[in-house]
Formats: C-alpha cells, structure tokens, sequence
C-alpha cells in the first residue's frame, strides 16, 4: 500500500470526515508509519494557500516546546504559526511517548471549549448538547492499537 492508496480509500457513503489518522502498514520486508493531521486556516484564498506545500506542518505542531538558546530559556506553545501569510492553528494535535503505539489524537482544546463538547469514553466520541437538550455526536476517535483516527461529523449526521 501506498500514500495515495492510504488517502484515497474512504467510505463515501459516510457522513464523517476524517481530518487525522495514523496507520502501521507492515509487510515481509518493511513497516511503514502513516500519519495526516489537520490544522485550522483563516484565509481569503484557499487556492493560494493550497497552491504549494509550504503551508505544511508536521505531527508535533500543537505540542508546547521549551529550549535553551545562549544560557536564555525559550519557550513555543506552538499554539500558532504564521505560513505563507496565513495564521494556522492547530485542530488536532498528535501526542507520543517514547513508543508510537502509545501515540494519540488530541482535539484542540479551544475547540472542545468553544463548542462545549464533552468525551464519551464507551463510545470514543465528543458530545454536544442543544439547547433542548439533545445530544449530538460532533467527533469521533478511534484509538486502536495500530491505528487511530479522527473524524468530524456533518451536521446533521446521525449520531
């Protein structure tokens, strides 16, 4: 299996959207990690934005960073960044120990709060609740041994 192979295969007759995965894929002679996240973008212009890959970020965008530089202590909350003109945040961020398989998906918290969500651990998704008091599944995880993912439901998809 390839990348492309990798990104390409979805249920199309879903209503989630997958905005991160990670994946092994092992063979006789290999084993592969695959890994996509995504980050939230404020921008005019998708297409420039999009047009090459400079925008990019790897799987440790979101997580804090503090080093020493000149006997100064430095610190990035990686909260942020700033590519090719546009401020990018990021949405979910990818957390691992010293072994990948103990590795998991984190929804930004900014958007947990925003909209309220809560995590229902039996059933692996976060939870909102309407102002009449129903409940809606909003995101979904699957935290798999060699394989996890984050998806986020349409509006109106069934829970």
């Amino acid at each position: 299996m390839n990348l492309q192979d990798w990104l390409s295969h979805r249920d199309m007759n879903d209503s989630w959207t997958t905005i991160a995965q990670w994946q092994i894929h092992e063979n006789q002679s290999s084993r592969i990690n695959f890994l996509t996240n995504s980050v939230l973008a404020k921008t005019n212009s998708k297409k420039k934005f999009l047009q090459d890959h400079y925008w990019l970020t790897d799987f440790d965008f979101g997580n804090p960073e503090v080093w020493d530089y000149n006997n100064e202590v430095c610190y990035d909350d990686e909260s942020s960044k700033k590519i090719a003109d546009v401020r990018v945040e990021p949405f979910v961020i990818f957390r691992s120990w010293s072994d990948m398989l103990e590795s998991k998906f984190e929804l930004s918290q900014n958007f947990v709060l925003f909209y309220n969500l809560y995590f229902d651990k039996r059933r692996c998704v976060y939870k909102a609740i309407s102002k009449t008091g129903d409940e809606h599944d909003v995101v979904r995880t699957l935290q798999e041994k060699n394989k996890k993912s984050v998806s986020v439901g349409e509006k109106d998809s069934p829970n």
